[in-house]
């Protein structure tokens, strides 16, 4: 079984490895170099595989950091960014007669303006002092856990968005520098899995927000006062 900080390593590693395998694919292509899998001994491959996991994870730690400095400090820019795509969609879907998925999709934007008018700080503060008096011990490790959960799948997704965009942008500058249709087709593939991490992404970022909004809400407006008590 995978410890936590074998898991937090992977998680940390995984932007890094898309990166340089991204890297390492726009440099075949350009030199028009591919691996002969018969030169290619146990010894260098393993020594290869210890290389790129070890040199993966800073550069995945180094992705983190540009996420959570415009995803996460500058988060309203992402808001904007996928409100105006699930528009964009909506608008697609009336113009091809499917109201109903447009109806659907709309729900979304009404989903976002139900979970983001409370200041991000204030929000926090309040859910750390709801947890720090819950007494009920089962209670609190449901809470904490699901919470933990949910603001794990948040960084995680929000770390892949930040490296598919930028690999994505790369790669699209060196298709038209180069003039590679390989370039470009896995460009257009980069861009189609951004937009994927995007609508993700901001999915689980309302989804976390949501949880705890609706937790302060039950703690505030119950009349009874069991969940602060201890369990019997």
């Amino acid at each position: 079984m995978i410890n936590f900080e074998s898991k937090y390593l992977i998680r940390l590693g995984i932007p890094g490895w898309i990166m340089m395998l991204v890297m390492a694919f726009n440099y075949i292509v350009i030199n028009d170099k591919y691996i002969d899998l018969s030169e290619i001994n146990i010894a260098n491959l393993a020594g290869l595989t210890i290389i790129f996991l070890g040199v993966g994870i800073p550069i995945g730690q180094l992705i983190y950091q540009i996420y959570f400095l415009f995803l996460w400090i500058y988060r309203n820019l992402l808001d904007r960014f996928t409100l105006l795509l699930i528009k964009i969609i909506i608008w697609f879907l009336r113009r091809v007669k499917l109201e109903e998925k447009s109806v659907k999709a709309k729900h979304f934007i009404d989903f976002y303006n139900t979970t983001n008018n409370e200041s991000y700080f204030e929000l926090e503060y309040r859910w750390h002092s709801t947890l720090s008096k819950l007494k009920n011990k089962e209670r609190l490790q449901y809470v904490s856990e699901r919470y933990q959960h949910l603001l794990g799948r948040v960084h995680e997704l929000g770390a892949l968005l930040t490296v598919l965009f930028f690999t994505a942008i790369i790669q699209w500058g060196m298709a038209i520098n180069y003039s590679s249709q390989t370039l470009e087709t896995s460009a257009k593939i980069l861009f189609i899995l951004t937009i994927i991490s995007c609508l993700n992404y901001w999915y689980f970022d309302r989804n976390v927000n949501y949880f705890r909004k609706r937790f302060l809400e039950e703690m505030t407006n119950s009349s009874s006062t069991s969940l602060l008590e201890d369990a019997d």
